[in-house]
């Protein structure tokens, strides 16, 4: 295998190109092609010196490819000792691609076949006598800042009904969307993450019902709002922004601990300055 010291300019220039198209392959959710996926995956075989077995079993998920192994194997196949590829492999086969067409690094030819299960193949599970091959996901969600999450659903659903259920990029039980959680129990969570993660499904507002409260500015219009500070189990001191919307309805929103009054913080959360918020209320 040839070897190089240090990427030029032009080969790191041509990485985002890399980064976006295979994003765009580990994310797609289009509907197999089984011939393409078969072609792939018995080109893979073929790589390693190897027949394709005769026994080809098409999933509708992962979920489904574990019931049938289990089924067919009656436990003895191990499903975690299987070479487990697909799509979702595109992030480690971004860097054989880069490194193989931008770099000419030589003697990486076997991993095409990887390539191949990775351009037509959900999730695969390879083994001597049998094949499976997944479907790709029913849908992949993801917030505005390209992170795992879905406020209503799995973030992940796969048609066999394979769940991943995710908040703003942190993974939660589903229990906590379908059938919601406590103020009291989402306090209590012992992972932080998904503590913050519970405290914003719950909803910072009822959150805050739950503890003692320190009022550090009242503004005199309920839609400009109450500044306020708290003490958060095991995260320290914060400030939130305790407001009413034209409904009536109330909200609680984090706001940076250099705020001092409701109307900065309220502005804040415009982006915008309080001269600005003021002249705005002025002209309305």
């Amino acid at each position: 295998m040839t070897k190089i010291q240090k990427l030029t300019k032009a080969q790191t220039e041509k990485m985002p190109e890399y980064v976006e198209k295979f994003k765009r392959i580990g994310l797609n959710t289009d509907r197999l092609n089984r011939k393409m996926a078969t072609r792939a995956v018995k080109f893979a075989y073929e790589q390693v010196g190897l027949e394709l077995p005769e026994n080809v079993i098409f999933c509708t998920g992962p979920t489904d490819a574990n019931d049938k192994i289990s089924r067919d194997s009656d436990g003895e196949f191990n499903v975690l000792n299987s070479l487990y590829t697909g799509s979702l492999d595109s992030s480690a086969m971004s860097y054989f691609s880069f490194f193989r067409d931008e770099c000419n690094i030589t003697g990486m030819e076997k991993m095409d076949g990887h390539y191949g299960m990775m351009m037509y193949c959900g999730w695969v599970n390879l083994f001597d006598t049998h094949v499976y091959i997944s479907e790709k996901p029913l849908h992949i969600l993801f917030d505005d800042q390209e992170r795992l999450h879905c406020e209503d659903g799995p973030a992940i659903l796969y048609e066999d009904g394979t769940t991943v259920y995710s908040w703003h990029g942190v993974s939660i039980p589903e229990e906590w969307i379908n059938e919601g959680i406590t103020p009291k129990d989402a306090l209590t969570c012992d992972n932080i993450e998904q503590r913050r993660a519970a405290c914003e499904i719950v909803g910072w507002d009822s959150i805050l019902d739950e503890l003692d409260c320190e009022v550090i500015h009242e503004d005199g219009d309920p839609e400009i709002g109450t500044l306020v500070s708290v003490d958060i189990p095991d995260i320290g001191r914060e400030k939130y922004l305790r407001v009413q919307c034209g409904t009536g309805r109330g909200f609680a929103i984090p706001v940076p601990p250099d705020m001092k009054t409701a109307l900065e913080a309220n502005a804040w959360t415009f982006g915008i300055t309080m001269e600005e918020l003021s002249q705005l209320e002025v002209r309305t």
